[in-house]
């Protein structure tokens, strides 16, 4: 768990800051949601300027260098997704566990290993766009040998997850409800599709995958905020598109 001293007064109840829209956020979003935890936290929504950089609802500066972050009462701020949806399992036993069922430390251990395949997959989803996309490229020179080193790795990690997956299906850990695993892979696609409009290259010919999106998408918990239009303009911006490995939504994909 990663915290820090915050720049700012500690709250009165747990806040949460947060672009709606972005890869790790809707990590937190989508498990606050399974959760039904999201009237608990007091939410504040970050949004990017082009020129002033990250700005709070108020106009002034976001003191904080990341986000998602959660601002707690006795002045702990947490700064990691992962780190704040396993503290909110461990703070609200009374909610349905994202970790499997109760006190079986085999399913919790599963549910883990699956969410770290899906760290390895984000990681390198974001080096793809990060020197792919004309989005980053005031900040990162873009690279065509860097992004498809990148999609190499990806790839690794999905195919590694889609062998990992439950068999039965639709939730990647198996069982009657979706996992942590289930959010983060929902999270994942929902900002592939959003942001950079290519999720469906990530699905193609993953069948377990497909399936666990798929469930999560008839879910009230994948409704997530969307990126403000010159945000969305530079992604969809695909520096690399005209060549033969850049992902494409026809068949073959990633």
């Amino acid at each position: 768990m990663t915290t820090s001293t915050p720049a700012r007064p500690p709250p009165a109840t747990p806040t949460l800051y947060i672009f709606t829209w972005g890869a790790y956020a809707r990590r937190v979003l989508i498990a606050l949601s399974e959760k039904a935890l999201t009237s608990s936290l007091t939410l504040v929504p970050i949004t990017i300027s082009p020129t002033a950089g990250l700005i709070l609802p108020d106009g002034t500066p976001y003191p904080s260098a990341t986000v998602p972050s959660l601002h707690l009462p006795c002045g702990t701020l947490i700064r990691q997704s992962h780190s704040i949806c396993e503290y909110l399992e461990t703070v609200h036993p009374e909610t349905r566990s994202l970790l499997g069922p109760r006190n079986t430390p085999l399913g919790a251990a599963r549910v883990r290993d699956l969410c770290a395949m899906l760290d390895d997959a984000q990681a390198s989803f974001t080096q793809i766009v990060r020197k792919g996309t004309a989005l980053f490229a005031a900040m990162d020179e873009p690279n065509s040998d860097a992004s498809r080193l990148a999609l190499a790795a990806c790839r690794r990690a999905l195919d590694v997850l889609e062998g990992a997956a439950d068999s039965t299906g639709p939730w990647l850990a198996g069982g009657e409800d979706p996992s942590l695993a289930d959010c983060y892979l929902a999270a994942l696609l929902g900002y592939a599709r959003d942001v950079y409009g290519i999720h469906e290259a990530l699905l193609q010919k993953r069948e377990k995958l497909t399936a666990s999106w798929e469930g999560m998408e008839k879910r009230e918990s994948r409704q997530t905020g969307m990126p403000e239009t010159w945000i969305k303009e530079l992604a969809g911006t695909h520096l690399h598109a005209g060549e033969s490995w850049w992902p494409k939504q026809e068949a073959g994909g990633l």
